[in-house]
Parts: C-alpha cells; sequence; structure tokens
C-alpha cells in the first residue's frame, strides 16, 4: 500500500494537479478581489449582494484551493525523500557488496567462547577475490579459540567446473556453507559448535553473504565443514 502511495510514477501527475490547484487558486484570489470591489457603496443592493456572495465562494475556493496545494507539494516532497533514501540505501547495499569480506578475528575469535569446540576443515574456492583471504582469517579465529582449523584448502575443479566439486561436498556455490553429518547438529544454541559457529558468521559478516548449513553423512563424526564460495 505505501509503495502504491510513494511511487515515482506519481509524481509527475501530482506536478500537474498542483499547477492546476494554483490556477484556481489564482482564479480564486482574482474572485475575492471582484468581489470586495462589487461590495463597494457606488454599486447597487442587488451587485453588492453578487458581490458578497462572489466574496465568500471565493474565500472557500481560495482556502481549498490552498490547502491542496500544500497537501499534493509535501506528496511530491515525501516521494522524493522516499526515493533519495531508497537510492542512498542500494548505494550502501553495493558498496558493501563490492567490499571483500572480512572478519574481525579478535571479535570473531571471542563469539567462540564457551562453545565446545570442533575440528573444522576449511575449503575455498580458488577462482575467487576473497575466499582465500576469508578462509585463512577464519582459521586463524578458530585456532585463537582453540578449535582444530588446519590450513584452508582450495576446491579443486570437476572437468574445469569449480561449482560441481562445491555441490559435490554438499556446499552452495556462492557464500559460506557449514557442514556436518547429522540434522541433529543443525541447531542455533552458542554452546554446540555449529550454533557457535552460525553465530559468529552470521554477527561478523552480516546476512547478506549467504550463510547457509548442510549435511554430507559420509563426513566423521568429530569434524564440521567450512565451504566458502564467492559472494552472490
Amino acid at each position: 500500500m505505501l509503495d502504491a502511495i510513494f511511487n515515482t510514477a506519481l509524481i509527475a501527475p501530482l506536478e500537474i494537479a498542483k499547477w492546476l490547484f494554483v490556477l484556481f487558486f489564482v482564479a480564486s484570489t482574482i474572485g475575492v478581489i471582484v468581489g470586495v470591489y462589487w461590495e463597494g457603496e457606488k454599486f447597487d443592493k442587488t451587485k453588492q449582494h453578487r458581490g458578497w456572495k462572489l466574496l465568500l465562494r471565493s474565500l472557500a475556493a481560495e482556502t481549498a484551493f490552498g490547502v491542496l496545494i500544500f497537501l499534493s507539494d509535501g506528496w511530491i516532497a515525501e516521494i522524493q525523500r522516499a526515493e533519495i533514501e531508497r537510492q542512498n540505501f542500494e548505494i550502501v547495499v553495493l558498496r558493501k557488496n563490492s567490499l571483500p569480506r572480512s572478519i574481525d578475528i579478535q571479535a570473531f575469535t571471542k563469539k567462540l567462547e564457551g562453545a565446545q569446540p570442533a575440528k573444522v576443515e576449511i575449503l575455498y574456492v580458488p577462482d575467487c577475490n576473497d575466499c582465500w583471504w576469508l578462509s585463512s582469517w577464519l582459521a586463524d579465529a578458530l585456532n585463537n579459540a582453540h578449535w582444530s582449523a588446519g590450513k584452508p584448502t582450495p576446491v579443486a575443479p570437476q572437468d574445469r567446473n569449480w561449482v560441481r566439486a562445491v555441490h559435490s561436498l554438499y556446499a552452495q556455490s556462492w557464500g559460506i556453507t557449514v557442514v556436518v553429518n547429522s540434522p541433529d547438529k543443525i541447531t542455533a544454541d552458542p554452546k554446540l559448535p555449529f550454533g557457535a559457529l552460525n553465530w559468529a558468521l552470521t554477527h561478523e559478516l552480516g546476512g547478506n553473504f549467504g550463510i547457509q548449513g548442510a549435511i554430507d553423512v559420509s563426513m566423521p563424526d568429530d569434524l564440521i565443514r567450512i565451504v566458502v564460495a564467492p559472494k552472490a
């Protein structure tokens, strides 16, 4: 409903309506002047009565069109303000998404405090401008939190196709996937490995970078796999 009210397509018809109201306002003002003039003593009673009625009607019309001008002008200003806010938001999102992904290693490590440590393997897509850096920072943060994270490993493409290779790891082809071997381990509990890791990733990277859980029943029971793929 609000989107329809503040649609930029309304600006042109509102501008036309506003200038029509301005013309009617000017005409009403002329009516007021004529009405006052006709009420003069040099005119007969009939003319003065017509002048009085014209004055009242013109004053009412002048007030009404003045209000309509004010409302239409305010409506246009609100649409323009909403459009500026929308464009500014899109610029912020574009700038954020254009920057390489990164984490604050100390903050990430602190978010894992109190959680049950786990063994983690980190794989990344090599054909990606920030996957290796992000994988390395994740490994550092996990090791600082006394988890066991080895050196990040590049995903070997299958037939020169890394998307197929990533899917074979039960991961999505964009963003970050946290893979475990059982659906019972996918939890929001920050004391358990998956919950703590997912919470830390979400808070450090935000929701725009595609953080997702997945299951690979062939994985060892004590292992968590993190697959870092390109941004969407």
